[in-house]
Parts: C-alpha cells; structure tokens; sequence
C-alpha cells in the first residue's frame, strides 16, 4: 500500500515506520559494532580533551547503521510519494537527506583523519583543522538553503534585501545546528539522547499540522498539504526513533560511538527539516542544548584570545565545564537531557500561544 494514497496517510502508519527504524537500528548496530572493533576503528582520545582514557579504542562511526536504515526508509517513502503523485512531499524527504550526505561526508573525513595511526605526524584524534571544516560546512549549508528555496520549501518575503537577510540567518542557523549536535556528541547518549528529543519536537509539529490540514479538509482538495505534514512528521519520527535504538548500545557505558560521520550528518538533517517545515523558528529554544554547547564553546575561544590564555570556562564546550567540577558523568547527561526536554515543552507552549 502506498502511504501517500488518500487516507492511507495517518498517525498509526507514522509510528509504524518509527517502529521499524528503533528495531532495525538496535539490530544492525550490534554486529556493525563488532565488525568495527575488528578492523580496530577505534576512538582516539584527544590529549586536550577531558580524562576519558578508558574509552580510548571504543569502535567509533557506529550511527553509519543508524544512518543507513533513516536512509533506506526516507528513499522509499520518496519513491511512494512521487508515485502518488506527490513531488513537494518527496522534496521534503529529499532534501533532509541531501543535507545529512553532505554534513555526514565532512564527518566521515574528519572521523578517518582523525583515527589514531603508528607513525602518523599529526597529533591523535585531530581531524580537519576548524578553519577548513567551517569552510565545508558553509559551501554546504549555502547549497541546502539555495535548494530549499529553489524547491519553494523556504519562503522568505519579496525583495533582494529580505532575501538575503533570510538566506544568512538560515547558513548560519544550519551551521550552527550541526556544530551544536556534534559538540554535544562527547558524553556517553548525550548526543543521541537530545536528538531524539528534538526530531520528536519536529514529529510533534508535523502531527499539529496534519491535524489542522485534516480539520480544514473540507473540500477534500488539501492532499499535498496533508502529504507534507506526514511526511514532515513521518520522517522526524523515524530519526527520533532510530536515535533510541542507537541509544541501546551508546548509553553509559557506551561500547559504541556514534562518531563525527553521525552527528553531522544528523544535525544537517535536523538544520534541514527545520528549515521547510518552520521548525527552524523554534529550534533555539527546543534546542537549547546544542545552542548552549555552541555558545560556550564561542566564548571559551574568545575569552582565551582577549585575555591571552585565560579561561572562561574550565573546558569547553559546556557538558566538559561541568564534567571538570566533579560532576559524574550519567549526572550530567540526564540533566543536559531534562534541559532539553524542558526546552520542547517551553517551545511548545510559545507555538500553543501564537
């Protein structure tokens, strides 16, 4: 049956590929784990890092499964959505994904210069030099928002000066998304966690927004609208979902790392789905964590250079802050979690308002 036929799309069919996502993810990951553990594609510890010597050699770029079943599952719903007709919905599947393969390639670059090698000049764990990877990341997010708003999936107001306002905030809103994303990927589910959160807070408004397309459905012409809010919410709901499947084998004590190929192909994903579905708006607040994982790590490398060496914080980016003063671990990650959770609901209640 395709989803896209009239009346087939519904909440019950949404959770069901959000299902599949959380059990293939926690099935695949395990074997793809061990097949990296064997091929010794272990995590580096960075010497400026925080003490975290006992995780030196845990398999690293195990969200690929993740990835790969997010894939899997978005490419059929394109194809279904484009047989039915329904280009705009396919675009919405699309253009996520694009989005995830070109942030994923940078991290999958970064993740393979930065494995630990005999006889290798460069210091372990160090990947792409920031400089070069903020030069990446920003010929790519230019590319996503040209797209999006090519694909009229990102209307700004007339006007070149509106739409070059517009276009800057979204490159730098989609940069900061997934530098936010993969700086939090530094604790044991830290990152996982707060994903799940946040592409469930973009299900939630797919689904607020399937039901007012529903309501006002009253001539039977809002097929495409309805499309995009499934779609929209459809997608979000199996990102979540395969996020608390990799969470399985990522929580404390992690045998597995997601890995710089995951994270910042996650976070193109969420920076991406946000953009066309409006999300984006809200996205500082119900995702509050990655902006303050950001942030601090601005102000640590700017208070350093002001001061000539000093610190603002004890390291950066934040959860490390913390992890110095003597705050275990699992402490730390079910609080940075909470925060999250309290940045859905008060994201939430700001929409229930307007």
């Amino acid at each position: 049956m395709n989803p896209f036929a009239p009346g087939a799309a519904t909440a019950t069919l949404a959770l069901l590929f959000a299902a599949v996502a959380f059990a293939a993810t926690a099935t695949v990951t395990g074997p793809l784990t061990g097949w990296l553990r064997r091929r010794q594609l272990g995590k580096a510890i960075r010497v400026d890092g925080p003490d975290h010597a006992a995780k030196a050699g845990t398999p690293t770029m195990g969200g690929l499964g993740l990835l790969a079943v997010v894939a899997a599952i978005a490419a059929w719903l394109a194809w279904q959505a484009l047989g039915a007709g329904q280009p705009s919905a396919a675009w919405r599947l699309g253009l996520p994904l694009a989005a995830g393969l070109g942030f994923g390639v940078l991290g999958l670059i970064d993740d393979l210069q930065g494995l630990a090698r005999r006889g290798r000049s460069r210091e372990i764990g160090v990947g792409l030099t920031a400089r070069q990877m903020l030069a990446a990341q920003l010929s790519v997010a230019v590319v996503v928002v040209a797209a999006a708003h090519r694909a009229a999936l990102f209307p700004v107001p007339a006007g070149a000066a509106a739409l070059a306002a517009a276009a800057a905030i979204a490159v730098i809103g989609v940069v900061g998304t997934v530098n936010g994303v993969n700086l939090s990927d530094g604790l044991d589910g830290l990152a996982a966690g707060l994903l799940a959160l946040a592409f469930g807070w973009v299900a939630w408004l797919g689904t607020r927004k399937l039901a007012l397309a529903s309501a006002a459905d009253v001539a039977g012409d809002a097929g495409p609208w309805l499309a995009s809010a499934w779609t929209e919410a459809t997608l979000a709901a199996v990102v979540a979902a395969a996020c608390l499947g990799f969470l399985i084998h990522n929580r404390h004590p992690a045998r597995v790392f997601m890995g710089n190929v995951t994270s910042m192909a996650l976070g193109g994903m969420l920076a991406a789905l946000c953009l066309i579905s409006g999300a984006w708006l809200f996205l500082p607040i119900f995702g509050v964590v990655f902006v303050a994982e950001v942030v601090s790590d601005l102000i640590q490398i700017g208070y350093f250079r002001w001061t000539g060496g000093r610190r603002f914080f004890r390291m950066a980016p934040l959860h490390h802050h913390f992890e110095k003063g003597g705050m275990p671990e699992t402490q730390i990650v079910r609080r940075f979690w909470l925060v999250g959770l309290a940045g859905g609901v008060a994201a939430a209640t700001v929409l229930a308002g307007l």
